[in-house]
């Protein structure tokens, strides 16, 4: 089946942002036991920095290998959505076309991901404690007073 650019378009976008849940998704409820936890520990956990850079790189690459298997089932699923076909490109072989949608797929649910993330999981974007300064004078009211103030000034 034959789509036109724009229609393959949105598919990838819609595809790629499914494979970005999915990835967030699978990777979440892997994270959990211990056992995975001392392969994959959390980068924001170490205070080594050598350590922390591992981490992160091995979090990256897990990232990239989920979202390039999803791709691969995304694309098993789709046997129509090919960017170089969708693009009238003769003469690109079937394994190129797959290949770079493949790519496109999973480097596109890596920038969905990153535009998803929101400024609050950064430790930068909490605000920090800022001292709070009252002026002013401060008088106490016995409860009787006030109630004959209130009383007196109805009247």
């Amino acid at each position: 089946m034959n789509h036109d650019g724009i229609s393959v378009t949105a598919m990838i976008v819609l595809a790629s942002f499914a494979i970005e849940r999915l990835k967030a998704g699978v990777l979440f409820l892997v994270s959990g036991p211990e056992s995975w936890q001392k392969i994959f520990p959390d980068p924001a956990l170490l205070q080594n920095g050598r350590e922390r850079s591992r981490a992160q790189r091995k979090v990256k690459v897990l990232e990239f290998v989920v979202a390039g298997v999803l791709a691969m089932a995304a694309l098993s699923l789709l046997p129509g959505v090919r960017i170089l076909e969708a693009l009238g490109v003769q003469g690109s072989g079937d394994l190129l076309d797959f290949a770079l949608t493949w790519l496109v797929l999973t480097a596109g649910a890596d920038q969905l991901g990153d535009l998803l993330k929101s400024r609050s999981d950064s430790a930068d974007s909490i605000p920090q404690p800022q001292q709070i300064v009252i002026t002013g004078d401060l008088q106490l009211i016995d409860k009787n007073d006030a109630l004959k103030r209130g009383s007196a000034g109805a009247s």
